[in-house]
């Protein structure tokens, strides 16, 4: 992020607990470019999956299995009798 003229990195510092509010967000950090101080790099976590115990839930798990690969019939295509997909 480039900043703008009469803003500094310590401003938002200060304002990283209200942007991690405005995003549902668990951290914002802020971090000066030690070469040009008009550069800033903003890291949003929302969270972290790689922590212990912590279970990330998938809607995946709630689908339906399909069919063909639970070795079931395939069920005919748009409802059309005969036209299915591996019925033959």
């Amino acid at each position: 992020m480039i900043v703008r003229a009469g803003l500094c990195a310590d401003d938002f510092i200060n304002a990283a607990e209200e942007m991690a509010a405005a995003c549902a967000a668990r951290e914002v950090r802020v971090t000066a470019s030690p070469r040009y101080s008009l550069l800033l790099t903003i890291d949003i976590i929302r969270r972290d999956p790689l922590a212990p115990g912590k279970l990330v839930p998938s809607l995946l798990a709630e689908v339906e299995p399909v069919p063909a690969l639970a070795g079931e019939p395939v069920p005919a295509v748009l409802g059309w009798p005969g036209i299915g997909l591996g019925d033959d």
